[in-house]
């Protein structure tokens, strides 16, 4: 005759803690099929290692600069445009810079002493390139941009434009707006914006 140990019956609590473990597995398991399922583990994820921010176009910031400090423009009593000019200058290239200065600056002047006040960019943004310049030689991008504008009518006017812009010295300056009639500019590259509304310019009083 053998001797067998003989197993005793397990108790009811063992019985009850083999149940609370095999429940928390399958909750386990399902939680885990739910969380891919979801896309939870992507989000979990990402709030631990969030993705990089993407870095700022340097031809689009050229761009709302320019535009920016184009259309900003304040009054003042003396009647000069010295400011306007130092920052206009700063955001553009050599040859537009001397453009604003001879052309635009007195144009500028003589509006904002007649509507004593001056006129200010609210908001500009870049919304796409949508053409450049191949060649090797100097690089060049066309953009179009959409800005609201506080006039010197203290009219505000949304406006979409085309504008140039142009590395200088490695650094994308602004190069003034497309010198292309306006209804040209919306036939060539309006299709590929949506929505788009005509193409404006600012304009003396």
């Amino acid at each position: 005759m053998t001797n067998e140990t003989v197993k005793s019956p397990k108790t009811f609590k063992e019985l009850k803690d083999q149940r609370i473990r095999l429940l928390i597995i399958v909750i386990l398991v399902v939680a885990a099929a739910v969380f891919v399922i979801t896309g939870a583990a992507g989000k979990a994820y990402y709030s631990v290692f969030p993705t990089p921010t993407p870095e700022p176009d340097p031809a689009a910031q050229a761009v709302e600069a320019g535009v920016t400090a184009y259309a900003t423009f304040e009054y003042n009593e003396d009647g000069n445009a010295d400011a306007w000019i130092e920052r206009i200058c700063a955001a553009s290239t050599k040859v537009t810079c001397e453009y604003m200065k001879e052309v635009k600056a007195p144009g500028f002047v003589k509006s904002a002493q007649q509507a004593k006040r001056g006129m200010s960019v609210i908001s500009a943004q870049a919304l796409m390139k949508v053409d450049e310049n191949p060649s090797a030689d100097i690089a060049q991008q066309i953009w179009a941009i959409k800005y609201s504008v506080d006039f010197w009518n203290g009219e505000t006017v949304e406006i979409n434009d085309f504008v140039i812009v142009t590395q200088e010295e490695g650094v994308w300056k602004f190069d003034n707006f497309v010198p292309i009639p306006k209804e040209i500019l919306d036939q060539l590259y309006g299709p590929k914006l949506t929505p788009q509304a005509p193409t404006q310019e600012i304009t003396q009083p």
